[in-house]
């Protein structure tokens, strides 16, 4: 495993860019986005999996590769 000391706030950028690009900042102030990122899908702004097929999802894919 390889650490990436520092990287914290250049994968978080990463992550809105991909994720959240089409979310205005309006929006994103009001589901409190700058504190917890996965609220753009437990407000439903965006489509998710949910339950066991969520479950299922994530135990398929490749957990040990970032």
């Amino acid at each position: 495993m390889e650490e990436w000391t520092g990287k914290g706030e250049d994968f978080r950028r990463r992550w809105e860019r991909t994720f959240a690009g089409a979310i205005s900042p309006q929006e994103k102030q009001s589901i409190d986005f700058g504190q917890f990122l996965w609220h753009v899908f437990s407000y439903e702004k965006l489509p998710c999996l949910e339950g066991k097929t969520a479950m299922r999802a994530f135990h398929e894919e490749n957990r040990f590769v970032c």
